[in-house]
């Protein structure tokens, strides 16, 4: 077992097996009762011994049709705006009627204080929203600018 275990290391302490494949030549040795350095040399992968492989197999793409998805049911549905305009807000409205629209507000010249206001609002949103314990999913929506400062406001 030592000479196994010297052969092994010494192997990898030259950088010509790594250590995941020296575990699986050790557990290979000892289920198959061969505690020699020769056969844990044959049992050694031929990148480990320096040999050139070839490979045999290679991936291949198949396209496959997914299967239908079920429609999910949502018990409740909220539509939460941030620094998007007014008209944004009413045509969010027409197009779901079942959503629960709400605008986040908050004052500040910069960015940094206006997110830090517009996470507090957000929280306590989601707060209430859990607050009233509702049935079934719950569908939560952000809808911020896709570009310029208000973009960052994403990481909500």
């Amino acid at each position: 077992m030592n000479d196994l275990l010297k052969y092994v290391f010494g192997q990898v302490e030259a950088k010509r097996l790594s250590l995941d494949a020296a575990l699986t030549i050790l557990k290979s040795a000892r289920q198959q009762g061969s505690l020699d350095s020769v056969a844990v040399q044959a049992a050694a992968p031929a990148h480990a011994k320096g040999e050139v492989e070839t490979l045999l197999l290679r991936p291949t793409w198949q396209e496959a049709q997914l299967p239908a998805a079920e429609p999910v049911s949502y018990g409740a549905h909220w539509v939460v705006l941030c620094e998007v305009g007014g008209d944004a807000g009413a045509a969010l409205k027409a197009a779901l009627p079942q959503a629960r629209c709400l605008h986040l507000s908050a004052e500040g010249a910069d960015l940094s204080t206006r997110y830090g206001g517009y996470a507090a609002q957000l929280l306590a949103y989601l707060q209430a929203m859990f607050s009233e314990k509702p049935s079934g999913w719950v569908r939560v929506q952000l809808v911020v600018p896709a570009s310029g400062e208000g973009a960052l406001l994403a990481g909500l």
